[in-house]
């Protein structure tokens, strides 16, 4: 029998902690944070379509209907009561609250981390970066990014964890545990140069 590839974003969007926690944890590799932030940030990319889908399925396409819609307009659309708060759930869903500093954290991550390691310009190729300053720059941001995960996965409601096998939502509490402490414990031994 063939094995099967999910494609359901929920499952995605875990996938993507679990390689985030997988980099984070591998000290000696110098591109664990170029990993983290690209796994962070897909799975808060699939926890907001997810979220919007969830609710509505045209709450995450595009004005067209066509496409599905970019990383900010997620990102600012899981903020809105009109795409978070539908009335077909029977319990209490809520948008996300980001504070201006969590807002300007992720689209930071979005914008200069994630997208200078995706897009490669000219200006950027050869570029030495401190792994030292690195982790002091990225630390927050993945937090920040981290804690709105942590939001839409557990705590807006939207999320249809029943779906799927047993211990999903447990597995998540667990990942997101694991990568709140691994970032901490990152900070201390870039500081410490281990």
């Amino acid at each position: 029998m063939a094995e099967l590839f999910d494609t359901n974003l929920t499952s995605i969007a875990i996938n993507s902690l679990s390689k985030a926690k997988l980099f984070l944890e591998r000290q000696s590799d110098r591109y664990r944070w170029m990993w983290t932030v690209l796994s962070v940030h897909h799975s808060l990319y699939a926890f907001c379509i997810t979220c919007l889908y969830e609710n509505c399925p045209g709450f995450a396409l595009d004005k067209r209907g066509k496409r599905t819609i970019g990383f900010e307009e997620a990102l600012k659309r899981v903020q809105e009561e009109k795409y978070m708060c539908c009335k077909k759930w029977t319990y209490p869903t809520r948008p996300l609250k980001l504070t201006k500093e969590q807002e300007l954290h992720i689209k930071e991550l979005h914008r200069e981390w994630r997208n200078y390691f995706m897009h490669f310009r000219d200006d950027q190729l050869g570029k030495i970066i401190d792994r030292g300053y690195l982790a002091k720059d990225l630390e927050s941001l993945i937090y920040d990014a981290l804690k709105a995960v942590e939001f839409l996965a557990i705590k807006s409601n939207i999320v249809p964890f029943y779906r799927y096998d047993g211990d999903l939502k447990k597995k998540t509490r667990s990942l997101l545990s694991s990568l709140f402490s691994s970032l901490r414990g990152a900070k201390t031994s870039e500081d410490t140069g281990q």
